[in-house]
């Protein structure tokens, strides 16, 4: 019996002390005290939540540097250029003909020798290739046009964003229109982003030579109208003899109370007794890029 008690005494023991060493082991592997990888699991969870505020951070537009408006030709073709510089590397946009944006991203060398490759959409295309001498960029476009762009105008402050649902509203394309030109047949207009300044550029034109033009930065977004500090160009028959006229500084485009329309506030041609109506719609044109990224540029 004596015996018999003393294992039944040993194999209690035993199961004790499975028991308690079990909850030791759990203890170390909650706490982290073990080196059986259950720390290192929760130090690479510690590294992902510090890796995605990284990623969150880095998805926030940059702002910093100048953007230089640039207007010139290639092989005769009009063409407006924004660039920005940043240490050796240079990004932008470039309109010519139906305004749609087309991506800008090179490099300038010590000698300000430059290349710029051209994308359309995710894709190279092109490429400037050439020389900045002062405030003219000149050289070839892909191998052997030539091109000649000469600088305009410096944009410094950036884009105060008051709505952002505006803000999203009025990124990308939408028509344009011009009455004397045409309510038919809509020009395009591009508002794109190169750090924290959004930059809008369009056109509208007909088979009778009449012209309309609007380049520059939006100062602000609210909620009602967005500021523009830049140009809008009209040059229409029989209206200021047919020349070129030329609105330039602090613009406003107001919604429109049915809500379809930014409409330009100053109405007033400048240059001859007429009211112009310059809208800009909410509408927007059968686009190449489905990406809205490819409208921003950081």
């Amino acid at each position: 019996m004596k015996q018999k008690a003393r294992i039944i005494r040993i194999l209690k023991l035993s199961i004790l002390t499975v028991f308690f060493c079990g909850l030791s082991g759990l203890y170390s592997l909650d706490t982290g005290h073990t080196k059986n990888g259950y720390t290192i699991t929760k130090k690479n969870k510690k590294r992902d939540k510090h890796s995605d505020k990284k990623n969150k951070s880095s998805k926030k537009v940059e702002t910093s540097g100048v953007v230089i408006l640039y207007e010139g030709h290639v092989d005769g073709i009009p063409v407006t250029m924004f660039l920005q510089k940043k240490g050796n590397e240079i990004i932008g946009f470039y309109f010519y003909r139906w305004a749609r944006p087309l991506i800008l991203r090179g490099e300038i060398s010590d000698d300000n020798t430059f290349f710029l490759d051209e994308y359309v959409g995710a894709e190279v295309q092109n490429a400037f290739d050439g020389k900045i001498d002062g405030t003219t960029l000149s050289g070839k476009y892909g191998g052997y046009t030539s091109f000649e762009v000469n600088e305009v105008k410096k944009f410094e402050s950036d884009t105060k964003v008051i709505s952002n649902e505006r803000f999203e509203k009025l990124m990308g394309e939408h028509l344009l229109s011009l009455q004397w030109i045409s309510w038919d047949f809509y020009g395009n207009i591009s508002v794109v982003m190169i750090g924290g300044k959004v930059i809008m550029y369009g056109q509208q034109f007909n088979f009778r030579g009449d012209s309309l033009v609007i380049a520059g930065l939006v100062t602000e977004i609210n909620d009602n109208s967005f500021t523009l500090n830049g140009t809008v160009s009209t040059q229409l028959r029989g209206i200021a003899k047919g020349e070129n006229c030329t609105r330039d500084g602090e613009l406003t485009f107001s919604i429109y109370p049915n809500g379809a329309f930014w409409r330009l506030k100053q109405m007033e041609n400048p240059c001859d007794n007429f009211i112009d109506y310059i809208d800009i719609y909410f509408k927007r044109p059968a686009s190449r890029y489905n990406n809205e990224n490819l409208y921003i540029l950081d």
